[in-house]
Formats: C-alpha cells, structure tokens, sequence
C-alpha cells in the first residue's frame, strides 16, 4: 500500500505512507484464520515521521448462512522518529506499545444486497513516563491511553451495480496520566466522531466509482486537542 497527500499552503506536511503487508491464511473446517503482518513507514514533509509493526491475526467464525462473525488482536510496536518540525524532540515521547482486541458481528440481508455490522474494539498505549530531551514539561506519559472504540455500519444495494454505505464510530480515549499541554494538568479524556458515507457505482465488471464523506469531531478535555475535520473524496478503483 502507497499513500500520499500535497497541500497547496502546507508543504511541511505532505504525508507519504508505504504500507507493505504479508499475510497468511488458511480455512479450519467452516472458519477461517488469518496472521497478517504490516509496516507503516511514514514521512511528513519529507522527513521521518513514523515506523510501525504491527501482527495481527483474525478469526472468521460464520453462525450462518446470513451472519457471521470477525474477532481479531494485535500488537503494534510505534517508533516516532525525530524530524524538522520538531526540535524540541516531544514527538519520539510517543514511542509505544499498542495492543488491540475487539470483535465485529456482521448480518446479511436475505436478498444477498446488503448487511449491517456492529463492533466493539479495545486498545491501550503504553508509552513509559520517560523525559522528552529538551523539554522537561513534555512526556511520554502525555501519550499513554486506553481506548473504547464502538462501531456500526450499514451497506445496501438499491441498484444492481451501486452500493450505498453508512458508518457511524465513537471512540473514547482514557488517557492514564495529567497532561503537560494543560495549565492545570488536567487528565484528558477526548471523545471523537466519526460519520461516514459512501455510494459507489459500478462502471464495468472490474472497474467502478466511489463518492464518500466523512466528518471528524475530537471533544477533548484539553483544548489544544480538539478538531472538526470534514473529508470530500472521489475515489476510481478497480479489481483484476
């Protein structure tokens, strides 16, 4: 996977992110299991930003015909890397350990045209109480969280090649200790939004046409912390 984004004002934070993934999968009786690896190398601005690893397998359980069910886990080692914007060096702070567990339930429609999914997914960083070099009023323990990730989403047909998708996640993040960016250490706590909609059309049998979007709302405790982000995208796919 290559991603990357160039702003017309903001050239310092162009984002470039390969993301190559390995991956294994085999079939025990009706379920299926699946151990994958991924690397997220990221830049920003040109310069390091991130290098993660993260293993995750995942257990595809069906209870029937029309509903199935996805558990997974993962553990996912963050590297936050030194760069130009920040001299101060609070960024590698954040190095941490992640590990995530959840489950999602899908029911299918009975005309086969859509289904609907509902979920449960738990994290935590663990990130250390180490001092950032240079500036003794930022550490790692400003990163360290656990999170609770809620999610439900629908998908249907109403024509035959256009699928309309909707999305909906709210996700609750504990953080374990006061945070340095607050005039009165306050613990934060951020709840963040996430609404999504998507409808895409089928142009031929490989190739096909997606609209989305998306709207972000971070409510945190620490102002400094919160964001509205409204995403438009077109999207051009294909399969072969």
């Amino acid at each position: 996977g290559l991603y990357t984004n160039f702003h017309a004002r903001l050239s310092d934070f162009n984002v470039v992110d390969l993301a190559p993934t390995l991956y294994v999968q085999r079939r025990l009786g009706i379920t299926q299991l699946r151990f994958q690896y991924t690397l997220d190398y990221v830049t920003v601005g040109g310069d390091s930003y991130l290098v993660s690893n993260a293993l995750q397998p995942t257990l595809t359980i069906p209870e029937s015909e029309r509903t199935f069910t996805q558990a997974f886990m993962r553990y996912q080692r963050k590297d936050f890397q030194t760069f130009d914007l920040d001299p101060q060096g609070i960024n590698p702070t954040r190095d941490a350990n992640n590990w995530m567990l959840g489950a999602m339930q899908y029911w299918r429609f009975s005309d086969d045209r859509g289904l609907v999914r509902a979920g449960y997914t738990f994290d935590a960083d663990q990130t250390g109480s180490a001092v950032a070099q240079g500036n003794p009023a930022h550490t790692a323990a400003d990163w360290s969280y656990t999170g609770h990730r809620f999610s439900i989403g629908a998908a249907y047909k109403p024509l035959s090649a256009t699928t309309l998708q909707l999305a909906f996640d709210y996700y609750r993040q504990n953080y374990n200790n006061p945070n340095s960016f607050s005039p009165d250490l306050t613990v934060r706590k951020d709840n963040i939004y996430q609404l999504t909609g998507t409808a895409v059309r089928d142009l031929n049998s490989w190739l096909w046409v997606g609209f989305q979007y998306s709207y972000t709302r971070d409510q945190s405790n620490v102002a400094v912390f919160e964001y509205t982000r409204n995403i438009v995208s077109l999207t051009l796919g294909g399969a072969f």
